[in-house]
């Protein structure tokens, strides 16, 4: 299991069950249509159409804690259990549902991420260690830093309060960050000892900043 993703990898033995097709998540966008499949209260088959209503949700958990980079949609009816897929218009998943947040799901891309670590025994998830709100004065967005941990990977790279960030980019992908969340989704999908570099403005200046990600602590301190 992955506490910091609410999800668990099971071994079915069935050779007779077929695996449902993974769909790509990056390519969802607000307004695409979506479909809840899963068990009712009274675990019978369900299903419930809805559209995505947003994306790098972070949303606390009813018990504390939160679930990060996470899929919002207006599915609401009928109750779906957690587990469940959420699939695009073509049938593939793009989403596991999520138990404790009705209408919310964990996107297929961290999903199949976090499912091929825990098959090797063990999930790390890459932290920056910043805390940060949306940059809403910001024309374009960012992710305004508020935090910044001693010793974390965010220190070391000279980042301070006050700085925005608007791009995380690795040797692969360059991602643009035009919200706090998006800030979390973009250090969620890497990993411990990934290099990535940070686009972060400090007044009228914009920096490019060379960090390598830590594991993030049990119990971060932000």
């Amino acid at each position: 299991t992955d506490p910091e993703t609410d999800l668990a990898l099971l071994m079915v033995d069935n050779g007779n069950l077929s695996g449902a097709q993974l769909d790509r998540s990056d390519g969802l966008r607000v307004g695409d249509s979506v479909v809840a499949l899963g068990l009712d209260s009274g675990n019978q088959p369900a299903a419930a159409q809805g559209i995505v209503s947003g994306l790098h949700r972070v949303v606390a958990m009813p018990g504390g804690g939160v679930l990060a980079s996470l899929v919002s949609t207006d599915v609401r009816v009928p109750p779906i259990a957690g587990g469940g897929a959420l699939v695009d218009s073509t049938g593939g998943v793009v989403g596991i549902l999520s138990a404790a947040l009705p209408g919310e799901a964990v996107p297929s891309d961290l999903a199949h991420d976090v499912a091929m670590q825990l098959d090797g025994g063990e999930v790390h998830h890459g932290w920056l260690g910043v805390a940060a709100v949306d940059a809403t004065a910001r024309p374009g967005g960012g992710a305004l830093v508020t935090v910044v941990n001693p010793g974390s990977p965010a220190a070391s790279a000279g980042l301070a309060p006050g700085d925005v960030i608007t791009a995380v980019s690795t040797p692969n992908v360059d991602e643009h960050v035009s919200d706090a969340g998006g800030l979390i989704a973009s250090v969620e999908a890497l990993h411990d000892g990934d290099p990535a570099t940070i686009t972060a403005s400090r007044g009228r200046q914009t920096t490019n900043r060379q960090v390598t990600l830590d594991d993030r602590p049990a119990v971060p301190p932000a």
